[in-house]
């Protein structure tokens, strides 16, 4: 399917198959806010469409996501790939939570439409589809190695060229109950961000080396309200997820050091007034991509 795109509104309208809908009705946009906060800038949204999980490519010109529209079933996501300079817009296939290959020719994702379900290897351009293990959240090294996921409690490793799989955690030392998805691998490929869920159903912020042979985390926040989603900065200073903020409740982008003991800040330049929340980091490492919700 493809789709047209208005250029004075940023707004990507579904092909006439699809029933038309009215932009006030619309509430996910894409943003894009700088490096130093000084830039905040709307890029599109899709009409009648719910959207999350953003990925741009390894050349910082495409944005892959999953999207949920309003006349199908709400647990009926699509993968959406649009360029960032608003000359093209398609849908690839049903599945969630993108990840693109370092050499940007494929995608990792999630699939629960197709049997068997579970972690998919897709091209970007639609033309091949490979199934990699009954699991959930898949997502792809920086170095191309490994996609990482979620099974059942589990955080599995598979490694692309042997397709052997390795659990981080066994079941006699997993520290938490569960791995939530969307956590996020470092740039150099050797550690993973993640929240982990604690047995009063709390969550941690935690960081485990993906070569520990003891796969002992660092927590870097106890019992944090955090929505699912880690951005870990190309350059591996900063890492951007999304909590509530304690005195207006609004979903706010918050950041840390992963190698400092500071407790997480608010992000500079944000719009104070929205639910802001998806953070994804251009490869460049200049512009944190984000939905907002308007």
């Amino acid at each position: 399917m493809r789709y047209s795109i208005i250029n004075p509104s940023f707004c990507l309208l579904l092909c006439a198959a699809a029933p038309a809908q009215d932009a006030k009705d619309v509430t996910d946009t894409f943003y894009s806010l700088s490096e130093d906060g000084t830039e905040l800038r709307r890029l599109f949204t899709v009409p009648g469409t719910s959207f999350g999980a953003p990925a741009v490519s390894p050349d910082g010109k495409t944005l892959a996501f999953s999207g949920w529209q309003a006349d199908l079933p709400s647990n009926m996501s699509r993968i959406f790939i649009v360029a960032l300079d608003q000359s093209s817009f398609s849908e690839l296939c049903t599945g969630a939570m993108p990840t693109w290959s370092p050499d940007g020719r494929y995608l990792a994702m999630s699939r629960s439409e197709v049997d068997p379900n579970g972690v998919w290897i897709a091209a970007a351009d639609g033309s091949q589809f490979a199934h990699v293990a009954a699991g959930w959240a898949g997502r792809w090294s920086p170095n191309g190695k490994t996609i990482a996921y979620t099974r059942g409690s589990r955080l599995t490793l598979y490694d692309v060229e042997t397709a052997k799989l390795r659990d981080l955690f066994t079941s006699s030392r997993h520290p938490y109950q569960s791995v939530i998805r969307k956590f996020a691998f470092s740039p150099d490929s050797q550690r993973i961000c993640f929240a982990g869920r604690n047995p009063d159903n709390s969550l941690d912020i935690a960081i485990v080396g993906v070569n520990d042979p003891e796969a002992k985390p660092k927590v870097i926040a106890e019992g944090a309200p955090v929505y699912p989603g880690f951005a870990w900065h190309p350059h591996g200073h900063r890492i951007c997820f999304t909590m509530p903020h304690p005195e207006h409740g609004r979903f706010q982008m918050y950041e840390f050091d992963p190698d400092s003991d500071e407790p997480p800040s608010l992000v500079a330049g944000q719009d104070p007034e929205k639910h802001n929340r998806d953070p994804c980091w251009t490869p460049d490492g200049t512009q944190l991509i984000h939905v907002a919700v308007e």
